[in-house]
């Protein structure tokens, strides 16, 4: 995109309170009275400027959308912006132009105070009117088709701030001024939420709800500043870190309200010294760290800490009050918002009103923590919060302007301010270069006097009627200031305008009521004078053939023109042109060759030459004139830029003695002062400060002025959607754009001679919108690396995570295998060594063995015929008398147990026998009921059977009481018994309660008894991943690691969620499923660079680990030589489609020609 920069943006006005936005395409979208600012937060340079808003903006929204990977996908940078009447206007950033315009009925030109984009890209607009309308639109078929409204809302309560939960998509939060929390729990795309619930209400006044812990006070004595006089609600805000949390901002206290509960969890108060808050932001990245934006234009940095109950709030750091203007009264707000980036951590901007932009950094580690107890913890005060870039604006009234004409800086402009201050302007970059301070009084006009001077002059009228009239010429370079005219101190007139002649040798200062001086800017010396003549205007001619300068002015109250020339010293008159008086006096002319631009004293303009008998009036002349300018400096042809009394401006086509344009009766701005830029475009000093550029039709610019150098944008999405895909891809190789490619072996190739008008297009690129540093980066960075850097340029945030992870593991994996083959060498040669040892070894070990059994042998045969002897006599002795005893005690224990009743006197052996037999009776009648279950149970106990006690365990019911106590016995019933049993009973107690459902619990007790591979199994099953993952990432080995993580991804990979599927097949190395998933969903130039990226790290070989095992069992799995040559020829073809041919050629002649030798099998292979 060609842009220049249409706006200089002047100050800001307090309706502008919170219309800004910074995008996740690194650009900054801010509001400036009607005017949008479009600002490259990395250049803080601004890059475009929207206007076409009628009423002061009131809130802005970037799209979430980014640059899509094929050529042919549309792509707009769009922006969404809400003025104080209630129209909302769709901007296309590339083109710099209105989409459309939406306004809903129902708001009652409502001002439109917030707006969020619903989804990833721009289907659906959020808007909230002010105070209590929320629309939701649909923009799906945009701009083909008008925008439409879904559903609307009007509530009954007055809203003052809302949040959308980032937790939950369903939930909207919106609060009233006096606290009260309301939130919609059904926000959908497709119907009016109908579920409103009330919360909460944050009573500040009721000492009861805040924490007894209070942050520390400062012993410092300062100068209490002046309190609100209502506590009311500034913010609300979910917290990003905690689900759940709400944040609230009161001017002097700020509350956490966790919704689960309902109750406040953290609070804390401001100090006196301190003025009331106004905003706050979480910053990027940032887990306990927020900063807060005070109503003086000062920051707080805040850090939070929390125990297991409460939430503590400690400031860090505090920044002091902006430099811009005195502070006010309470409430005079000096800032219009504060926003975080999306893309850098800890860095924030901050806009003030009178348009400077503020560049933050948070430096969180400055922060020290003295105490690591958390309540009672204090911060040391540092340095944390660091102001990095402030960028000038154009903020004060204006009061003259002026372009320099000179061509090596034609695009400097130079602002007098009614301050006395004069800005230096670049209208190709909209910054404002420099500053100085030169008049006490307001700048009357600005004259370029060579390329690095001007002259300037203001007066002062003083007491006796007397001026001073102050005139200086300024270096721009070095700032010095020299008083032109320094001998005059006091004078009876005062200077009403300037004159620079063409040559710039000599300046015509015109007086009020005396006559004009004629200054010699060389020798600073005046030239004779015309005593008698006091003039109305005077211009000098433009073009001259000779070395004397021409000129001519109009006396007042007369209708002639004199001509005269500059010879040297001297004033030499040349002839008398009268004019018809009837048509009034003169006031202002203009003069190129023989031809007049006259303007009557009633603003009539008149096209005059000598050639003519009579004046052609080209205007009725209703208003009075105060400038004329034509652009004849530059152009053959005439185009008059007129500034009327009233403000307005008129454009005149004087080759066709025609209006061209005049200012829209809809503007909501005045010109004060008007120049040209270029033969067809004029600027305009407004009287809000701001520098407008138009064309001669009054439309505002879009395209470069042809100026040089090229601005630096730093942003890929100011390109067109194929230039930024070029551009994109160009940088993930590194191109080396010499043919010497020694420095860079591994990076491609491209002769600049052979490159097509599209490739040599990119080489200009680098030099305006890839930063310097960027791309020093890339050219010695490897593959991940690069395609890593470029992804977070882009700000794609998927793609920059995907290259993060295969940087990682890349690197991991390719160490492991250099430590792999490093290790089997190691185990090889120990081997070798260790078998001859061995051989020797066990050759005098066999001969030694040898004959000792031969010698023992022999004596054992001997002695044990003699030992099987004496034994068998002896056992046959023992077992004759053994048997007689028991016969005899069998008698005895029968008469006594004949005697006795049954109970505690029956010996041991019969109880336990009659004991047995009454519980195997009790455990076969149960019938299921656990009672008798229970008291077999209790007879097991008594036999110490632990085995059918242990069983009987098992026989309790799901939903009975003793279900889990009979759990735990019987786990430690089993870990008494033996660590065999112990695992079997864990498995069993695991299935029961997987019967109930409770999964987790059953995989938390298999994987805590060791058997981690079952509870993963479990888990899997029914549906547990990420449980399963984390188990199984943590406690298996690499090879079990590898089977349950990609059971995983297959099932992710059934489930359309390619994404995960590829980061779980990066972690555990199976680098050639991630290239299939890449080409099966037409990521075609991921694949490709990854696939570069796995050949730098030399894996992917065809005997690589790294190949997952489920391919190697198919038979119409591909070969890795086969993956290749598919994601090599598709990376060919992207190319090709992107314009890219001679880059094509290179790369498969990269990656070998051998690859590709049979073209005719091109097709085939694409189809597998």
């Amino acid at each position: 995109m060609e842009v220049i920069k249409r706006i200089i943006p002047g100050a800001l006005d307090k309706e502008n309170i919170g219309a800004l936005d910074w995008g996740i395409q690194n650009l900054v979208a801010y509001a400036a009275r009607n005017t949008i600012v479009i600002l490259n937060p990395q250049t803080m340079q601004v890059v475009q400027t929207l206007d076409g808003h009628k009423a002061n903006i009131k809130s802005i929204k970037w799209t979430r959308n980014i640059f899509n990977r094929e050529i042919t996908d549309e792509y707009q940078l769009l922006l969404a912006s809400g003025d104080k009447a209630g129209y909302i206007i769709l901007w296309d950033i590339f083109l710099g132009k209105a989409l459309g315009t939406i306004f809903s009925d129902i708001a009652q030109h409502s001002p439109v105070y917030a707006m969020e984009w619903i989804g990833q890209n721009p289907s659906y607009l959020f808007t909230f009117h002010f105070p209590s309308i929320f629309t939701l639109w649909s923009i799906k078929k945009f701009p083909y088709q008008r925008p439409t409204k879904v559903w609307d809302l009007e509530l009954a309560q007055r809203i003052q701030s809302i949040s959308f939960n980032p937790f939950h998509d369903k939930e909207l939060a919106f609060c009233t001024e006096e606290g009260s929390l309301f939130i919609i729990e059904d926000f959908n795309t497709s119907e009016k939420p109908k579920k409103i619930q009330y919360k909460f209400r944050v009573d500040t006044t009721k000492s009861e709800q805040k924490p007894e812990h209070k942050p520390k006070k400062s012993t410092t004595p300062k100068k209490q500043v002046e309190q609100p006089k209502t506590n009311t609600l500034r913010q609300i805000k979910y917290s990003t870190t905690h689900k759940d949390m709400l944040y609230f901002l009161f001017p002097r206290e700020i509350f956490i309200l966790d919704l689960t509960i309902s109750q406040s969890v953290g609070y804390t108060e401001i100090p006196q010294t301190k003025y009331s808050l106004s905003e706050m932001i979480y910053l990027k990245d940032s887990q306990k760290s927020f900063v807060c934006l005070h109503e003086d234009g000062s920051l707080s940095g805040w850090i939070q800490e929390s125990n297991s109950k409460m939430f503590f709030l400690q400031i860090s750091s505090f920044s002091d009050q902006f430099r811009i203007t005195r502070s006010g009264k309470f409430g005079a707000l000096l800032t219009t918002g504060i926003v975080p980036s999306p893309i850098k951590p800890n860095t924030f901007i901050v806009v003030s009103l009178d348009g400077k932009v503020w560049k933050w950094n948070f430096d969180t580690q400055k922060i020290q923590l003295q105490n690591q107890d958390v309540s009672h913890s204090s911060i040391e005060a540092t340095s944390a919060l660091e102001l990095k870039e402030v960028l000038e604006n154009s903020s004060a009234q204006t009061s003259a302007i002026k372009v320099s004409g000179n061509s090596s800086n034609s695009h400097l402009i130079a602002i007098g301010k009614k301050s006395g201050i004069i800005l230096i302007g670049d209208l190709l970059t909209g910054e404002i270069i420099s500053s100085f301070r030169v008049h006490p009084n307001p700048v009357e006009q600005i004259i370029w006097i060579s390329e690095n001077s001007l002259i300037s002059y203001s007066l002062e009228k003083l007491p006796d009627n007397s001026f001073i009239n102050c005139s200086i010429i300024l270096d721009i370079h070095t700032g010095r200031q020299k008083l032109f005219r320094s001998d005059i101190v006091n004078e009876d007139d005062y200077i009403k305008g300037m004159r620079l002649s063409p040559s710039k040798k000599y300046l015509a200062i015109l007086f009020n009521e005396r006559p004009f001086e004629i200054w010699n800017l060389i020798t600073m010396s005046r030239l004779p004078t015309l005593e008698h003549q006091i003039i109305q205007d005077l211009q000098w001619r433009n073009r001259n053939k000779t070395r004397r300068e021409y000129f001519c002015f109009s006396c007042k109250g007369q209708s002639i023109i004199f001509q005269y020339c500059v010879d040297g010293s001297l004033l030499k008159k040349k002839k008398e042109m009268p004019y018809t008086s009837s048509l009034g006096i003169i006031s202002h002319i203009s003069w190129i060759n023989r031809n007049f631009v006259i303007v009557n004293s009633s603003g009539v303009i008149y096209l005059f030459d000598s050639s003519m008998k009579k004046p052609i009036p080209l205007n009725a002349g209703l208003k009075p004139i105060i400038k004329v300018i034509s652009n004849h400096q530059k152009s053959e042809f005439w185009t008059l830029l007129v500034l009327y009394s009233n403000g307005e401006t008129e454009i005149y086509d004087l080759e066709h003695k025609t209006k061209i344009s005049s200012d829209s009766k809809q503007n909501h701005y005045l010109s004060v002062d008007i120049d040209w830029m270029s033969t067809t475009h004029p600027i305009l000093a407004a009287n809000d400060g701001s520098i407008r550029i138009f064309n001669e039709t009054r439309q505002n610019c879009h395209h470069n002025f042809q100026l040089e150098p090229k601005p630096k944008l730093h942003s890929p999405y100011l390109l067109s959607l194929e230039n930024g895909l070029r551009l994109k891809i160009w940088m993930k190789f590194g191109l080396n754009t010499h043919s010497n490619t020694e420095n860079h072996p591994k990076l491609l190739s491209i002769d600049k001679n052979t490159m097509d008008p599209i490739e040599k297009e990119l080489l200009s690129f680098p030099d305006y919108i890839v930063p310097r540093k960027l791309f020093s980066k890339l050219q010695n960075s490897d593959t991940p690396t690069r395609c890593m850097l470029v992804e977070k340029f882009y700000s794609n945030k998927k793609e920059e995570k995907f290259w993060r992870l295969a940087l990682f593991y890349l690197n991991k994996y390719s160490s492991d295998r250099k430590n792999v083959i490093k290790n089997q060498e190691d185990k090889i040669e120990e081997k070798i060594e260790e078998k001859i040892e061995d051989k020797t070894e066990d050759k005098i070990e066999d001969k030694i063995e040898e004959k000792i059994e031969e010698k023992i042998e022999e004596k054992i045969e001997d002695k044990i015929e003699e030992k099987i002897e004496e034994k068998i006599e002896e056992k046959i002795e023992e077992k004759i008398e053994d048997k007689i005893e028991d016969k005899t005690e069998d008698k005895t224990e029968d008469k006594i147990n004949l005697l006795l009743s049954d109970g505690i006197y029956r010996n041991e052996k019969s109880l336990r026998n009659s004991m047995k037999e009454k519980a195997e009776m009790t455990e076969n009648n149960r019938n299921n009921r656990y009672p008798l279950a229970q008291k077999a149970y209790q007879e097991y106990v008594y036999l110490n059977e632990q085995n059918r006690a242990l069983e009987t365990l098992f026989y309790t019911p799901h939903d009975h009481p003793d279900f889990f106590p009979n759990l735990l016995k019987s786990a430690i019933i089993s870990a008494a018994i033996s660590p065999e049993l112990f695992t079997q009973t864990v498995l069993r107690i695991s299935n029961s309660l997987a019967e109930q459902n409770r999964i987790v619990e059953a995989s938390n007790i298999l994987c805590l008894t060791g058997q981690t591979e079952l509870a993963c199994d479990l888990l899997q099953i029914n549906g547990f991943w990420k449980e399963a993952y984390f188990i199984a990432k943590l406690n298996l080995p690499q090879d079990r690691i590898q089977f349950f993580l990609s059971r995983h991804a297959n099932y992710l990979v059934s489930q359309n969620r390619h994404f995960k599927a590829i980061k779980i097949y990066l972690t555990i190395g199976y680098f050639v499923e991630v290239l299939k998933l890449l080409k099966q969903v037409q990521h075609d130039d991921t694949a490709g660079l990854f696939l570069m990226a796995c050949q730098e790290y030399n894996l992917l070989q065809e005997d690589s680990p790294l190949v997952s095992k489920t391919d190697s069992k198919n038979q119409n799995s591909l070969t890795v030589k086969e993956i290749r040559q598919i994601v090599n020829l598709a990376m060919i073809q992207y190319l090709e489609s992107l314009g890219l041919t001679q880059f094509s050629h290179s790369y498969e002649h990269h990656i070998g020609a051998k690859v590709f030798s049979q073209k005719s099998d091109k097709k085939n292979v694409s189809h597998n």
